[in-house]
């Protein structure tokens, strides 16, 4: 639609190589960031919002700036703008290992780098590309550039994951913030002349352009495609890791998961590049978006396995950043390549829109009240539809793992109880009755009231009388606090511990609280001993030698979670989170066991084995008396 004079070329391999490298420094980098929510939000004691507001910024400012660094870069060409943003994002990196406040890593992780990106990314070096590229093969040159992006996505996930396994998260973003610097001698590669004394021909202002573009229709519905995009592959980026662990899978699936998303984008992104020069890059885009949602509601209703999300990832992966090469490609057949940049990134800013909602949303879903995140714990016919539930996990809301629990902060009221539950159970569906005939038959309110009390195990219940009066307790894997609030309304020193800083949020004041990753981090009281421990529905092998350690001459422990058998009517399934016929007598071998379970539990269903044992004292005359309440006839 415009002429222009044709600029001296760099070269086309020198074009390539720089500006894919910038790109894979950028993107891969960005793209393993899930693998620091966990990590630094219990290190600095934040709820998950934090982070997901600081990344949620970030994709705001580099929608915002994406214009803007693009106007400087037609106007001045590439070089500055990169090696700035270099230096920006090594900066933001940084603040991000130092910040101590949740309004010094939004500065870090979101303003900073957001902006950092708007100038390193596709706009500005497709802008580059646009000009030292002839038009039949721009299409083919995007598909490289965008390949290369995602193969540092799939380095870079697995290296950030060893960086802060062996470095810690701190360093592990000092480095990586170094290697950010690298940006600044890459640009001096596609360093060219300034884009605008290039021009010949009839001159089209800023304005002029934004004008033209705005009411050009085509221009419209491309915006609105990427904003699509923006919002499904942020959502799925940056909380998939903590969802897969929430359900139970371990943080190798989490990296595997978004290793294979870098992977197979390689391949999708060049594939989509490619078939620009030959097919109409509308039916590509379409066809794309077509798949995502055919792959993430796939996702959705299949159950949760490591298989499942391999094959999810991989096929988000063909189509992860697929539509980046033909939508960059049809602004440049349409209005040229003077305001390429500059149109690219209001284009981007719409993927931008969408992935700040994405993060949003997201933040939501992993933090919804347990009203929308209820847990079916027996085998009846109510279960949650997928359809409005974010949980799938079929264990009571007390589960140690899925922390999908009820606190008496959010429940409120009766009358406030009553609301909720009758909101979840409209979104309840009818569902066969099991073959064995084992369902309740009770209303689904009915159901789901079970489920939100409150109240303490009753083998807690049974057997708190052990405990010395007054005497301190440690409540592992506590969640919102069933157990914290009955054992101090006992007159019990509670300690509760959960890796969860928004679970635990409403305990503080009643209990000492302690907030730690008390499985993939230390033992977060090693000097400390306790009249008793209680552990309920939560099971990890590893931790087992410091909850004997745990306990003081005349402790008690106090466990009860899922037996083997439970895979056979409901969740968990999974070996490693059901005990074996007997193996919580081999936890408790030398203390002296009180009490002993090993079965089946009628309400709820459930295959469960508990014990009560308690670690003597040495040099006792008389042999204690340990009621039995409940037993014996």
């Amino acid at each position: 639609m415009h002429s222009a004079a044709t600029p001296a070329r760099l070269p086309l391999t020198q074009v390539l190589i720089c500006g894919a490298a910038i790109v894979t420094l950028s993107m891969g980098a960005r793209h393993g960031f899930g693998l620091w929510l966990a990590p630094i939000t219990m290190e600095r004691g934040w709820p998950r919002e934090t982070f997901a507001f600081a990344l949620a910024i970030q994709n705001l400012a580099w929608g915002i700036a994406g214009p803007f660094a693009g106007m400087l870069a037609d106007r001045f060409g590439a070089f500055k703008v990169l090696a700035v943003s270099g230096v920006l994002y090594a900066l933001g990196m940084w603040v991000m290992a130092v910040a101590t406040t949740g309004a010094m890593f939004t500065l870090g992780a979101g303003v900073l780098i957001g902006v950092a990106l708007a100038g390193c990314t596709y706009a500005v070096i497709y802008g580059v590309i646009n000009r030292h590229v002839a038009a039949e093969r721009r299409s083919w040159a995007m598909g490289v550039t965008a390949a290369a992006g995602s193969f540092g996505q799939f380095l870079m996930v697995p290296l950030s994951s060893g960086l802060i396994g062996g470095f810690g998260w701190q360093q592990a973003l000092v480095i990586l913030g170094a290697a950010a610097l690298l940006i600044v001698p890459l640009a001096w590669a596609l360093k060219e002349a300034p884009p605008a004394a290039q021009t010949t021909g009839p001159q089209q202002s800023i304005l002029e352009a934004i004008r033209e573009a705005a009411r050009h229709r085509p221009f419209q519905l491309l915006m609105a495609g990427f904003f699509v995009c923006g919002f499904q592959v942020v959502f799925i980026g940056v909380h998939l890791p903590s969802y897969l662990k929430d359900q139970g899978l371990g943080l190798e699936v989490a990296t595997m998961a978004l290793a294979l998303i870098g992977l197979f984008n390689v391949f999708g992104t060049y594939l989509a590049g490619s078939l620009g020069q030959r097919w109409p890059k509308r039916h590509i885009l379409a066809g794309i978006y077509i798949l995502r949602a055919l792959a993430i509601a796939a996702f959705i209703w299949l159950p949760l396995s490591p298989a499942s999300v391999y094959v999810f990832s991989a096929m988000m992966g063909l189509l992860w950043l697929s539509t980046v090469p033909p939508t960059n490609a049809i602004v440049a057949q349409i209005f040229g390549i003077k305001h390429f940049s500059m149109l690219g990134g209001f284009v981007f800013f719409s993927h931008q829109v969408g992935s700040f909602l994405g993060r949003g949303s997201a933040a939501s879903f992993t933090t919804a009240p347990a009203a929308t995140t209820w847990c079916g714990g027996s085998p009846s016919p109510w279960a949650c539809s997928p359809r409005s539930s974010t949980c799938r996990c079929a264990r009571p809301p007390s589960c140690g793992r899925c922390r999908s629990r009820f606190d008496e902060a959010a429940l409120g009221s009766c009358r406030g109880l009553g609301r909720r539950a009758a909101g979840a159970g409209r979104r309840l569906r009818r569902l066969p009755e099991p073959a064995s005939g084992g369902g309740t038959g009770q209303p689904a309110v009915v159901v789901l009231l079970a489920h939100l009390d409150p109240e303490p195990s009753a083998w807690v219940r049974r057997f708190a009388g052990l405990i010395r009066p007054g005497g301190t307790v440690l409540d592992v894997a506590c969640g919102s606090g069933r157990h914290v609030r009955w054992l101090a309304a006992q007159g019990f020193a509670v300690t509760g511990v959960d890796r969860k800083e928004d679970a635990v949020a409403s305990l503080r004041g009643v209990a000492e609280i302690v907030v730690a990753d008390i499985e993939g981090g230390p033992w977060p009281l090693p000097d400390r001993r306790f009249d008793a421990v209680v552990v309920t529905n939560y099971l990890w092998r590893p931790l087992w030698p410091a909850l004997r350690a745990a306990l003081a001459p005349g402790g008690v422990l106090l466990y009860e979670t899922f037996a083997h058998g439970q895979q056979l009517i409901g969740k968990p399934q999974r070996a490693e989170f059901l005990l074996q016929p007997g193996e919580l007598l081999q936890l408790c071998a030398g203390l002296r066991v009180v009490a002993f379970e090993d079965g089946f539990d009628a309400a709820p269903a459930r295959y469960v084995q508990r014990i009560a044992a308690v670690a003597e004292a040495a040099g006792v005359a008389e042999p204690p008396r340990y009621a039995l309440q409940g037993g014996g006839g």
